[in-house]
């Protein structure tokens, strides 16, 4: 038998499936047996991870799935009619809900940082007059008092003060008393007697997040719109991606890991049985390999390659 024959032998037995089917579970057989370390190095894997999440790929992924995507969910919840809480199972929702009554550790002052203090003592000053004013229009002041302290005093016969519009009166009031309000406000809901109105309150709140339409929720992305929405996801990328400290904590991490993992020379087998069942992937995945490795091997390149090797074994 000669190097063409020799060849096109092996290629006829490579094609067949029963063949394809055994080399695939041999190859299976060796990739399971293999340790993580030997086979996964973690600096190449992390160079590359940040290769491809800096290069294009990322924005062309985004701009050319990410509005068509929402749009089919849009579509799908639009008749669907369910609501948030629909993509969350109940014990999340209960430990959520369980989370929101105890306290948050915030970085003292974040608060302060957010809501302008002037603003908020403007805001409660402004409603506290409006109230004190039309409180004072009810007083039954005699005629001509139109000051209220001019006229309990007067009555006393103590003091005569000069008269002062009540809008005036208010206003003064309130702008002093906007500071106390606002703390006394915090301290009644930080008071132990009021915590189960607030743990309610918080409740109530995430009830009704949860309660929100999809599609109303959803439809959020319609301004700016899904396609600046992407923009700024990808630019968010690229900008940190771009950053030194980024790049070698995401090196780290990967490295960590894939060590992790690689801890006691795990092998891929041990690693993929821990992460799901093996057996059914596995039985998935080599008829799928036999098949494509049967239509590979009935390729000019693979028949090429072929040759080669049988031309290199008859010449030893």
């Amino acid at each position: 038998m000669d190097a063409d024959q020799l060849t096109t032998a092996l290629i006829a037995q490579l094609a067949e499936s029963a063949r394809a089917r055994e080399l695939a579970a041999a190859a299976f057989d060796w990739a399971l047996a293999q340790p993580i370390t030997d086979i996964i190095d973690p600096e190449l894997v992390a160079k590359h991870v940040i290769a491809a999440l800096s290069g294009p790929a990322p924005t062309a992924l985004l701009q050319t799935h990410f509005a068509r995507a929402v749009a089919a969910e849009q579509a799908r919840v639009a008749d669907s009619k369910e609501h948030l809480e629909a993509n969350v199972p109940k014990p999340v929702v209960t430990e959520f809900s369980q989370r929101m009554t105890r306290p948050a550790r915030l970085p003292r002052g974040w608060a302060a940082d957010i809501v302008d203090p002037a603003f908020v003592q403007t805001i409660l000053a402004n409603a506290l007059a409006d109230v004190l004013e039309d409180f004072l229009k009810t007083l039954p002041i005699p005629r001509g008092a139109g000051n209220l302290l001019g006229s309990l005093t007067r009555r006393a016969g103590k003091l005569n003060v000069k008269a002062v519009p009540f809008s005036g009166q208010a206003s003064d009031f309130a702008q002093k008393g906007a500071e106390r309000m606002r703390k006394s406000v915090l301290v009644q809901l930080r008071a132990p007697k009021n915590k189960p109105q607030v743990d309610a309150a918080l409740a109530r709140g995430a009830d009704a997040v949860l309660g929100l339409p999809t599609d109303q929720v959803l439809a959020l992305l319609d301004d700016p719109g899904p396609e600046t929405v992407s923009g700024w996801i990808s630019a968010t990328l690229a900008h940190n991606l771009a950053r030194p400290e980024i790049t070698q904590t995401v090196t780290a991490q990967i490295q960590a890991a894939i060590a992790a993992e690689g801890d006691g020379e795990q092998t891929i087998g041990a690693f993929l049985q821990r992460m799901g069942d093996l057996d059914t992937l596995r039985a998935d995945l080599e008829p799928l390999a036999a098949a494509h490795f049967s239509d590979f091997a009935a390729t000019d390149a693979f028949a090429q390659w072929l040759r080669g090797v049988v031309d290199g074994a008859l010449e030893t």
